[in-house]
């Protein structure tokens, strides 16, 4: 996972900008085609929101949960456009009160892209975060750049299920940091993959920790 998004252990010592978000609420899509090759997607959500951390002040909590601590809901969307099957380059936005009052917002913004060659992807996203606080405002930024390659393209039998992939995340201002990951994909099947991979963690406040994992990952 990019350094930019994660919660608790999962995350390490660097602290993410985004946290995975599970909430109740309805959405939007809309696809428009323009030409042979290219599409235009739309997508706008409006959801219960985030809440505050319990024990804290300013602090958001994501945890998935079909209540609300305020009145005002969350609205959320990205616009992307795509030159198929290549490139896809799109902009997101969330936004919504999380303290009891309804008074304060969390906010982000972000500038995502994807591109797809025979046997190489690199995708990216850039995001600004923003928590309106009591004493001010909490503005955080990030980014991360992944790559992989398949080696099927050396066309050996034994070799077509392994996939290569490094990922470079970078966190500024607040609580910032670097991370590099280092792995190797299994696909045992289009759906199912094992991944073992190595990361580094390097925090602008000196702290470092160095991880190894596996994970056995299925899609549906």
């Amino acid at each position: 996972m990019p350094g930019i998004y994660g919660e608790g252990a999962m995350s390490g010592s660097l602290k993410p900008l985004l946290h995975p978000l599970s909430d109740v609420g309805a959405s939007v899509e809309q696809v428009f085609k323009i030409g042979d090759e290219s599409k235009v997607f739309l997508d706008l959500f409006f959801t219960n929101g985030p809440k505050t951390e319990p024990g804290t002040v300013d602090e958001v909590a994501f945890e998935p949960s079909n209540g609300d601590n305020n009145d005002s809901k969350a609205i959320g969307g990205r616009a992307a456009f795509a030159w198929l099957p290549r490139f896809e380059i799109g902009t997101s936005f969330y936004q919504g009160a999380y303290d009891n009052a309804g008074l304060y917002d969390y906010t982000a913004i972000g500038t995502d892209f994807n591109y797809h060659a025979n046997y190489i992807t690199v995708n990216g996203e850039y995001i600004k975060t923003t928590t309106q606080t009591v004493g001010a405002d909490i503005k955080r930024n990030g980014w991360y750049l992944q790559a992989s390659w398949q080696a099927r393209q050396l066309q050996i039998t034994s070799l077509n299920p392994v996939e290569l992939v490094a990922n470079h995340s970078n966190i500024s201002k607040t609580e910032g940091g670097n991370r590099t990951t280092y792995g190797v994909n299994y696909w045992l099947s289009p759906n199912s993959v094992i991944k073992v991979a190595l990361e580094d963690t390097s925090l602008d406040s000196g702290t470092s920790d160095t991880r190894f994992f596996t994970q056995l990952a299925f899609g549906f």
